[in-house]
């Protein structure tokens, strides 16, 4: 079976500088990919008015099942420490009676301060930020050392020169034919999970847990809580 090159096609006057074909060993597609380094002749047009677009925001989180929680803990607890080294110097100050009643709502504010610092601080650095479904919960190990022995198997078929029979041919199809079918069947699952959740959930009549389920799944528009500075 012959691999099929992708082609680039633009409107455009481009001036080709470069281009290789691309054969990487995470491609499992028959079509292999282009590199083009080009130049474009500058053309003078007229700006378009700009018109509004109203799209969904999606809605990124800190996804906690991805983080680091070893070094958040470790810097957590390192710059808490300190925190903690001010809430005791408070609570003498106050049992002193050296402190007045704003002076010590002052003093609260600024360790409360400190606090979402450092917990914000270690938030950006160990846990990442994404949107829902960004991951793949359906990822396992299974797939991982599919996906390994598929990419050794092309590695190894590329050293024994690409031959189109024999044993180190026939190796490197069956491994990316297995990786396939079981991406393809994880895909799959992940459809019928929810559907069957959501299913089963309104078979009981159980709104908390269908709405729980539906919003797992599924982008929510950001509603608008302030108003001109009103919240109320």
């Amino acid at each position: 079976m012959k691999a099929r090159l992708t082609f680039f096609l633009t409107s455009l006057t481009v001036f080709v500088n470069d281009f290789a074909v691309l054969d990487p060993d995470i491609n499992f597609s028959d079509h292999l990919p282009l590199a083009i380094t080009s130049s474009l002749r500058a053309v003078s047009i007229k700006p378009e008015p700009v018109k509004r677009r109203y799209t969904t925001r999606h809605q990124r989180q800190l996804r906690w099942d991805k983080a680091d929680s070893i070094l958040f803990y470790r810097y957590t607890y390192d710059h808490l420490t300190t925190v903690l080294e001010h809430i005791d110097e408070l609570v003498s100050i106050y049992d002193r009676g050296a402190c007045s009643a704003s002076d010590c709502c002052k003093y609260i504010d600024a360790v409360y301060n400190e606090i979402v610092f450092v917990l914000a601080n270690a938030a950006d650095m160990y846990v990442p930020v994404r949107h829902k479904n960004f991951y793949k919960f359906w990822w396992d190990e299974e797939l991982n050392l599919l996906k390994k022995a598929s990419v050794d198997a092309n590695k190894l078929w590329k050293a024994a020169g690409k031959p189109r029979h024999g044993p180190v041919y026939d190796s490197r199809q069956a491994s990316r034919q297995k990786y396939r079918k079981l991406l393809r069947d994880k895909q799959v699952s992940e459809t019928e999970s929810y559907t069957n959740d959501l299913h089963d959930a309104l078979l009981k009549k159980n709104g908390n847990v269908f709405w729980k389920c539906w919003r797992s799944k599924f982008e929510q528009r950001k509603k608008c809580t302030e108003v001109e500075g009103c919240v109320d």
